[in-house]
């Protein structure tokens, strides 16, 4: 079972397998998952497979129900991939690819979303002009969450584009929340 954001199609199979006596497990798949998505966490499952000691010791925190011996680390598979060095890129090829120049120092603002940090925008804006007082010979990329979109970054956007910010939208077409 994957615990996402809401009950997951994997969930009826998952109780299936548990009333027929198959031994079932469920992946932690994210750092907050524990604390903002709890109500979704079976509690009946045998096996718990988290990221880290510390998301270890939250789940057994907020549930003091689960024994140690139910749980295993496995770190964090969807990054997995961030391994394969067959994917990886030059900075060179990279930068010319996202148009930054590979020459010059690069500092990566990554947001967040509008529910959590509505300001955010002026925020960074404020952030990056200063930054560039202080640094000298850098360029910024932003890096937009996946539930981040352009359209609330509209009236920033000049104020980027006069620093020659690069935006990276990383947002999928099909909006995250809707599957």
């Amino acid at each position: 079972h994957s615990m996402p954001y809401r009950v997951s199609s994997d969930l009826a199979p998952l109780l299936m397998a548990q009333r027929q006596g198959i031994p079932t497990g469920t992946l932690i798949q994210s750092w907050d998952n524990l604390s903002s998505k709890t109500a979704l966490l079976p509690r009946w499952v045998d096996r718990y497979w988290t990221w880290s000691d510390v998301m270890t010791d939250e789940l057994t925190e907020l549930n003091p129900h689960i024994q140690s011996e139910q749980i295993r680390i496995v770190g964090a598979p969807q990054f997995d991939a961030h391994f394969d060095s067959s994917l990886a890129q030059s900075r060179e090829v990279y930068c010319k690819s996202v148009g930054l120049d590979p020459k010059k120092r690069t500092i990566v603002v990554a947001t967040g979303t509008q529910k959590w940090l509505p300001q955010e925008p002026a925020t960074v804006v404020q952030l990056i002009e200063k930054a560039s007082e202080v640094f000298s010979n850098v360029q910024f990329q932003l890096r937009l969450h996946p539930k981040d979109t352009l359209k609330r970054w509209q009236n920033s956007l000049d104020r980027l584009r006069k620093k020659g910010v690069v935006i990276k939208n990383t947002s999928p077409e099909v909006h995250m929340d809707q599957g």
